[in-house]
């Protein structure tokens, strides 16, 4: 779901052979009509991923591009989206591949995570731009997209936080609390309006399949199809 730009991957590599502090580096990703696509992010916390976050999103609505940093030039960053990623050989080496836990969503942010524990930089490159046209993967199983970004969340937190026990329970029961939650405002919502706005009935919907999935246990069966 790219399209890269001419002289993009040469440029990608310039800049790798120039800076040996480098584990990895990517580009401006852009929409197909050419506007900015975020490329980066903040290593994520279970405050802003489980809670804040949700009002984050709230006050953003509709705004595409409303969190979208600024950068004038090459800059060290937590993450790289991971819809280009150019990664040196010796940073592979020394922290591994992407994790095969995980099996969509947050794989990039865990990779890198490692590198940054190792010691090595990931930088953004603001002027080399590659077009994202984005969801291709999960287009037309949007609920169940939801669940397996949930189950990624979780994983991250485990292996970051070397959460195990009571404490992994706590933060999987804190979700579930967010939850229900929002799922008890969308129906209300719903009832007021009598299902009859779409939005409104989709965000009901989702968040009441990711309560029957935090129901039932988490099942892997209502996640992405393996």
């Amino acid at each position: 779901d790219t399209l890269l730009k001419k002289g993009a991957i040469d440029a990608l590599f310039a800049f790798m052979e120039a800076h040996p502090d480098a584990g990895m580096c990517g580009p401006q990703l852009l929409y197909r009509d050419g506007s900015k696509q975020t490329s980066t992010g903040v290593f994520p916390d279970i405050l802003t991923e489980l809670t804040s976050k949700s009002l984050t999103r709230l006050f953003s609505a509709g705004k595409r591009g409303v969190s979208i940093p600024v950068f004038d030039a090459p800059t060290p960053v937590d993450f790289i989206i991971g819809a280009c990623m150019f990664v040196r050989k010796s940073a592979i080496d020394d922290v591994g591949m992407l994790d095969d836990e995980y099996f969509f969503f947050y794989e990039e942010i865990d990779w890198c995570y490692r590198l940054n524990r190792a010691g090595w930089l990931v930088y953004h490159l603001p002027a080399i731009e590659i077009y994202h046209f984005g969801g291709q993967s999960t287009k037309g199983i949007n609920l169940r997209a939801r669940v397996e970004s949930w189950r990624s969340r979780y994983l991250y937190f485990r292996k970051t936080l070397h959460l195990s026990g009571g404490r992994l329970k706590g933060l999987v029961a804190l979700g579930l609390a967010q939850t229900t939650m929002r799922l008890s405002g969308y129906t209300l919502m719903n009832l007021l309006t009598l299902f009859m706005a779409g939005r409104l009935r989709r965000r009901w919907l989702m968040f009441g399949y990711l309560f029957l999935w935090h129901l039932r246990g988490q099942p892997v069966s209502m996640c992405l199809p393996r």
